[in-house]
C-alpha cells in the first residue's frame, strides 16, 4: 500500500502548532517581564523625581529663610541705607556682618557660598571677607567678567527673587556650574540698594541618587515656574514644550525616539522636574533575560523537532495497518488520490458497513414489531391458535414474564385535540395515534416497576397487560391506582391530554387474557353512566350491578301530561327522579342502560305525537329525538338532550296556548261589547283563568291592555252607528255598553280626539 503523504503533512502541521505554543508562551513571558521592568523603572524614576522635587523645595525654603533673616539684620540694613564713602566704622560693620553670615552658612550643607552685594559702595560681603565687587568676583572667585556682570546686573535690576546659573572655576582650574538664588534688598521695596546671593553647587542634584539611579533617570530637566529651562543638569533642549506633559507619566516620541517622560511639579515653587528615559534603557535591562529566553526556545525547538519526527513515524504505523485490514476485509480498494486519505477511506468503509447493518436491523425491527402487535392482539381477542405456548411467544418478543397472572388495563385517551395543538396540519386521527404511542411508552415504563408489562393499540384504545409478582397481587389495586395517577400527571403536564382507564380482574396469562380484555371493554362502556370517574374497576361493577331499571308506566304518563300542558319544570323533576333512582345507588348493566335510553326516546316521540298531531313528522325531522338520545356518550349528555327536547316541546305548547287564549278574548269582546257588565273579571271567568293572568297574557301578546281593547271595540261600533243611523248620542252610548252618556263622550273624545257630535258632522281630528 502506498503511504499517504497527506496524513504526514496534517500531523506534521499539528505537531508544529504544538511546538509553537510554548514558543508563544515564552514570548508572552518575555513581554510580561519587559512590562514589569518598564513599570519598575518608571515607578523608580517617578520616586526619584518626586524626592528631588521635595529636596529642592526644602533647599529653596532654607534659602528664603536665610534671605529673610539677612533682610531684617540691622547691621546689613544700615549698610544698605548708608550712602557715605568707606569709613573705619563701615569696615567694622562689614566684619560684624561677615561674622553673622558665617553663622548662617554653617547651618545648611547645600549652600556652597553666599554673599551680600552692596550697590552704593560696590562691595561684596561674604562669611569670610569683605572685598570690592570686581576684586571678589574676578580675583578671588576666578569668575569671568561676563558672569560677574550678569550677577551684578540681576542684583541691581528688577526687585524680587531671581535664579541664575553661572560657570565657576576652582583653584585647580576645574569649571563647575553653580545655581545662584539672588534676592534684591530691601525685600519688598521697589528701590534696590543691594542683593543677597546664595550659591548652590550643581552636585546637589546628584546627592540623592547613586550612579545606577542616575543612569536609569536618563536626561533630567528642571523648569522654573515660568517654564524656563534651568541648565543645572547640563541637559539642553530647543523646545521645552516637547517635554511638558499633563499627566505624571507619558510615553511619546522625542527627536525620533520612543521615550517615557516622568514629571513632578512643586506646589510651593511651581518648578517642573522632568525625567526623560529612552526606551533603550529598558531594553538594556532586558538584554540578559532576552538572551536566556532565545536560548531556551532554540533548545526546545531542536529537541521537539527530533521527538516529533520519531513520534510521527511511530504513530503512523498502526494507521497503515488498520487501512490494510479494512481494505482486505471490506473488499474495497484504497484510492490514494487527492480526494481521499486514510481516514476518509476508513470512514467510508465503516459507514457502508453500518448502513447495511442498520437497514437489516430496521427490517427486522419492523417485522418483529408487526409480529408482536399481531400476537398481542390475537392474545387479547382470544384468537391465538399458533400452538406455541404464550410464555415462549412472550420471551421470543423479549417481554419479561414476572408471573403467570396479570390484569389488563384499557386506556381511552381524552382531549387529544390539545396534543400538539400548534400543529394545524395534524388530524384528529393522527393525534389519537400519537397519544396512544405516548401512553404506551410511559405506562409500560411505570407499571414495569412492579413486575412486567406489554401494551398494544387496539380498537382506538391502549390495552396494557400487567403481570404482577405474586407478593404484589393482594395490593394490586393500590399499586395500579398509583401508577395510573403518576402516568396521568406526567402526560397532563407534558402533553396536555388525559385518559380514562378500565381495569379487569386477575386472570391467567396463558388462557385468560381474552377474558380480561372483554371485562375491560365492558367496564369502559360504563363511562356513559359516570363520566366523572377516571378509573372503572370491573370488580366494582360485579358487586353493585342491579337486575332491572326504574321507569314505571305512571311516570311516563306523568311526563307526557306535564309536557302536553307546557309545564317544563314539573316534567324535568319527574325525569330527574328517574335518573336518580337508576344511576345513583347501584351500577346498571349496559344492556339496561340502553333499554332505558330507548324508553325515554319513545316517551319523547309519544309526547310529540300528542302535541303536534298532523305536524309531528316535520317536528320529528327537525328535532331528531331518537338520534340525540341514543347518541349520548354519558348520562350528563343524556340529561341535557332530554331537557332540551322537553324545553322545545313545552315552549311550543305554551306559545300555542297563549295564542288560543288571546283569540278567545277577542272573540268574546266582539260578541259581548254591548253588555254593560263586560269587564276583565267576566272575561277571565268565561275562560276559566285568573283575571291578572288574562290581563298580562293579552298585553304581552297584543301590546294593549284588556280594558283599552274593550273601549276600542265599543268606540269602533259607535262610529258605525253615528255614520249610518240617526240614533241620538245617548241611544248609541247605551247600544255599545255605556250606561252613562258623559262617560261615553269622554272615552270617545280620548280615542278619536273629537266629540261624537263633531264626528257625525264630519269633523275629524
Amino acid at each position: 500500500m502506498k503511504r499517504k503523504s497527506k496524513i504526514y503533512v496534517t500531523w506534521a502541521v499539528s505537531y508544529i502548532i504544538l511546538l509553537l505554543l510554548p514558543v508563544i508562551a515564552g514570548l508572552g513571558i518575555y513581554s510580561y517581564m519587559f512590562s514589569v521592568v518598564k513599570n519598575e523603572i518608571t515607578q523608580s524614576n517617578q520616586l526619584i523625581v518626586q524626592n528631588m522635587q521635595r529636596e529642592t523645595d526644602s533647599i529653596q525654603e532654607e534659602v528664603e529663610r536665610i534671605h529673610d533673616q539677612i533682610s531684617v539684620n540691622e547691621k546689613i540694613t544700615s549698610l544698605l541705607s548708608s550712602g557715605q564713602p568707606m569709613t573705619t566704622y563701615t569696615r567694622y560693620i562689614m566684619k560684624e556682618v561677615s561674622r553673622d553670615l558665617n553663622i548662617y552658612s554653617a547651618s545648611n550643607k547645600y549652600i556652597k557660598n553666599f554673599y551680600i552685594i552692596l550697590q552704593n559702595i560696590d562691595y561684596c560681603i561674604t562669611p569670610s571677607v569683605s572685598r570690592p565687587s570686581d576684586n571678589y568676583f574676578l580675583s578671588q572667585r576666578g569668575m569671568s567678567a561676563e558672569n560677574m556682570n550678569r550677577i551684578k546686573s540681576v542684583a541691581s535690576g528688577e526687585p524680587g527673587s531671581h535664579i541664575l546659573v553661572c560657570n565657576e572655576t576652582d583653584h585647580l582650574g576645574n569649571e563647575t556650574k553653580v545655581v545662584l538664588f539672588i534676592q534684591t534688598l530691601p525685600i519688598g521695596e521697589k528701590t534696590v540698594n543691594g542683593a543677597v546671593v546664595t550659591e548652590i553647587d550643581q552636585n546637589w542634584f546628584f546627592a540623592y541618587s547613586d550612579k545606577n539611579e542616575r543612569e536609569q533617570m536618563g536626561k533630567f530637566y528642571i523648569l522654573d515656574k515660568s517654564e524656563q529651562l534651568l541648565p543645572i543638569t547640563g541637559e539642553e533642549i530647543d523646545d521645552v514644550s516637547k517635554i511638558l506633559i499633563d499627566a505624571d507619566v507619558e510615553q511619546r516620541k522625542l527627536d525620533g525616539s520612543d521615550v517615557y517622560i516622568i514629571q513632578s511639579r512643586s506646589v510651593s515653587s511651581g518648578w517642573h522636574y522632568i525625567s526623560v528615559v529612552d526606551n533603550n534603557v529598558f531594553m538594556a535591562r532586558m538584554r540578559k533575560p532576552k538572551y536566556i529566553v532565545i536560548m531556551m526556545v532554540c533548545i526546545y525547538v531542536l529537541l521537539a523537532a527530533v521527538a516529533d519526527f520519531f513520534l510521527l513515524r511511530y504513530n503512523y504505523h498502526p494507521l497503515r495497518n488498520l487501512v490494510s485490514t479494512v481494505r482486505d476485509r471490506a473488499g474495497t480498494e484504497f484510492d490514494s488520490g487527492e480526494s481521499m486519505d486514510e481516514y476518509t477511506f476508513i470512514e467510508q468503509a465503516l459507514a457502508k458497513v453500518v448502513t447495511e447493518k442498520e437497514q437489516v436491523d430496521m427490517l427486522l425491527r419492523q417485522q418483529k414489531n408487526t409480529l408482536r402487535h399481531n400476537f398481542m392482539e390475537r392474545l387479547l381477542r382470544g384468537t391465538n391458535s399458533s400452538g406455541i405456548p404464550v410464555k415462549e411467544s412472550l420471551e421470543s418478543f423479549q417481554i419479561l414474564i414476572a408471573s403467570n397472572r396479570g390484569v389488563v388495563v384499557l386506556i381511552s385517551p381524552e382531549d387529544v385535540e390539545n396534543l400538539f395543538a400548534e400543529e394545524a396540519a395534524l388530524t384528529d386521527k393522527k393525534r389519537l395515534e400519537l397519544a396512544l404511542v405516548i401512553l404506551e411508552n410511559i405506562l409500560t415504563e411505570i407499571t414495569s416497576r412492579h413486575g412486567s408489562a406489554f401494551s398494544v393499540a387496539i380498537d382506538g384504545f391502549l390495552a396494557c397487560c400487567i403481570m404482577l409478582r405474586e407478593e404484589e397481587l393482594p395490593k394490586r389495586r393500590k399499586l395500579i391506582e398509583r401508577d395510573l395517577e403518576e402516568c396521568e400527571q406526567v402526560i397532563g403536564d407534558n402533553f396536555g391530554f388525559g385518559f380514562i382507564a378500565a381495569i379487569s380482574e386477575v386472570h391467567n396469562i396463558e388462557d385468560g387474557m381474552d377474558i380480561a380484555y372483554k371485562e375491560t371493554m365492558t367496564a369502559m362502556e360504563y363511562k356513559i353512566i359516570n363520566p366523572e370517574s377516571r378509573r372503572i374497576w370491573y370488580m366494582d361493577l360485579q358487586e353493585k350491578q342491579q337486575s332491572g331499571y326504574y321507569y314505571p308506566l305512571e311516570k311516563e304518563r306523568q311526563i307526557i301530561y306535564l309536557v302536553r300542558s307546557g309545564n317544563k319544570e314539573e316534567a324535568e323533576l319527574v325525569l330527574e327522579e328517574v335518573f336518580r333512582e337508576n344511576f345513583e345507588s347501584e351500577f346498571m348493566p349496559m344492556q339496561l342502560v340502553k333499554c332505558l335510553m330507548f324508553d325515554i326516546a319513545s316517551t319523547m316521540i309519544k309526547t310529540i305525537q300528542e302535541v303536534f298531531g298532523n305536524h309531528q313528522e316535520e317536528f320529528l325531522d327537525s328535532l331528531k329525538p331518537v338520534d340525540r338520545i341514543t347518541g349520548c356518550d354519558n348520562i350528563s349528555d343524556l340529561r341535557a338532550a332530554v331537557s332540551d327536547i322537553l324545553s322545545t316541546v313545552c315552549e311550543y305548547v305554551e306559545r300555542r296556548g297563549k295564542n288560543e287564549i288571546c283569540n278567545k278574548v277577542e272573540q268574546f269582546v266582539q260578541e259581548n261589547y254591548s253588555n254593560t257588565n263586560l269587564s276583565v273579571a267576566v272575561i277571565a271567568e268565561h275562560l276559566k283563568i285568573h283575571p291578572n293572568y288574562a290581563s298580562m297574557l293579552f298585553k304581552n301578546q297584543t301590546g294593549m291592555g284588556l280594558l283599552d281593547y274593550i273601549s276600542k271595540v265599543r268606540i269602533e261600533k259607535a262610529k258605525v252607528l253615528l255614520q249610518e243611523t240617526g240614533y241620538t248620542v245617548e241611544q248609541i252610548s247605551n247600544a255599545v255598553g255605556y250606561t252613562n252618556r258623559g262617560t261615553f263622550m269622554r272615552v270617545f273624545k280620548k280615542i278619536e280626539g273629537v266629540t261624537p257630535t263633531q264626528f257625525r258632522s264630519g269633523i275629524h281630528s
